[in-house]
C-alpha cells in the first residue's frame, strides 16, 4: 500500500511572511513539518527581513463535532533533532529566502485513534488543528524600525475516512510490534491488551487483569469459540482444536479465575490481585496471542 499524500496547510502574515506545514502519520504518532518564508513583496520590492525566535511550542487537538462542536486536546507537540542547536539558533530569512524545515512530533494514542476514526466514519472527515506559538522579530537587522511578535497560529487539516484508516492500520501495526505480538492480532484485542498494559504501568493491577482477560476472550472467539459461553469452555475448545497447547490452556485457565463475577465482590477474586498477579496475566495473555496468531 502506497503512502497516502499529506496533509498541507499555509497561513501567509503581511503578504510576505508564509509559513507552511505538512502532517503526515508516523509510526506512532503524527509528524508535523513546518517551514519559514520570507517572499518577495514584488519583482522589484524585496520584503523586510524576519527572525524567528525559540522556542517553538505547540498543541495538537481534533474537533468533536456536533450541535456544540468542542476541541480535544491530544497532545503537546515537540521537535525532532537537535533541540540544544535549535534553541540557540534563531532563524534570520532575508528576502526571497525560507527556513530549514522543522519537525515537530506528537504521540497518538490507539484511544484518541479510535475516536477520530468514529468521528471520521460519521462525519467523512475528522478536523485536527495544530497550535503554534513562537515569537518573530519583523524587519529584523533595522534599528529603529524593528519591532516583535507574538504569533498563534492554527493549521487546520480535514482528515478524511480514507486517510484515518490509512493511520490506524500504520500505528496498529507498530503497537503490535513493539509489545512483540504479531500484526495479525484484531485491532479490538490489541486495543484490549494495550490498555491491559497501560494500567499495569500505573500500577492499576485489577483493571490491568480484567483487560487481560477480555483480551484473551475476545482473541479466543475471534479464533472460532463458541460466542456466548463461558471461557473455561472457549478454552477448552480450543484446546481441542489444537489452537492451544495443554500448557498455554492450563496458564490460560488461571487468568480465567479472575473476573469470574458472582453475586458479592469477593466472588471474583480481584481483591486479591497484585502486580504478580497481573504481570503473570499479561504474560500469558501475550502469549496465547502468539500461538492463536503466528
Amino acid at each position: 500500500m502506497q503512502n497516502p499524500p499529506s496533509l498541507f496547510y499555509k497561513i501567509t502574515y503581511k503578504k510576505h511572511f508564509r509559513i507552511e506545514c505538512w502532517l503526515d502519520a508516523t509510526y506512532d504518532g503524527l509528524l508535523a513539518t513546518v517551514r519559514f518564508y520570507n517572499d518577495p513583496l514584488s519583482s522589484s520590492q524585496p520584503s523586510p527581513s524576519v527572525e524567528v525566535w525559540y522556542p517553538i511550542v505547540g498543541y495538537l487537538e481534533y474537533i468533536e463535532q456536533g450541535p456544540s462542536p468542542k476541541r480535544v486536546l491530544m497532545n503537546h507537540i515537540y521537535e525532532m533533532g537537535d533541540n540544544s542547536q535549535s534553541q540557540i539558533l534563531d532563524l534570520k530569512i532575508d528576502s526571497g529566502k525560507m527556513s530549514i524545515p522543522i519537525i515537530f512530533y506528537t504521540k497518538v494514542t490507539l484511544t484518541q485513534a479510535e475516536r477520530m476514526r468514529e468521528l471520521a466514519d460519521t462525519f467523512g472527515i475528522v478536523t485536527l488543528n495544530l497550535h503554534l506559538y513562537f515569537s518573530v522579530l519583523y524587519k529584523a537587522g533595522t534599528p529603529g524600525d524593528q519591532k516583535t511578535f507574538g504569533f498563534h497560529l492554527v493549521f487546520q487539516f480535514n482528515v478524511t475516512k480514507a486517510q484515518m484508516q490509512d493511520w490506524i492500520v500504520k500505528w496498529t501495526n507498530w503497537y503490535a510490534r513493539s509489545e512483540d505480538l504479531p500484526s495479525s492480532v484484531p485491532k479490538n484485542v490489541l486495543d484490549d491488551y494495550i490498555e491491559a498494559t497501560s494500567t499495569f504501568n500505573i500500577n492499576a493491577f485489577r483493571a490491568s487483569l480484567v483487560m487481560a482477560r477480555r483480551a484473551l476472550q475476545q482473541a479466543l472467539e475471534d479464533k472460532g469459540a463458541t460466542k456466548g459461553s463461558n471461557l473455561a469452555s472457549q478454552i477448552d475448545e480450543l484446546k481441542g482444536k489444537g489452537l492451544l497447547s495443554d500448557a498455554t490452556a492450563n496458564l490460560a485457565h488461571g487468568v480465567r479465575q479472575f473476573g469470574n463475577f458472582g453475586a458479592h465482590p469477593n466472588d471474583d477474586l480481584l481483591a486479591q490481585v497484585d502486580s504478580d498477579d497481573a504481570k503473570l496475566a499479561l504474560d500469558v495473555t501475550k502469549k496465547i496471542l502468539k500461538e492463536l496468531y503466528k
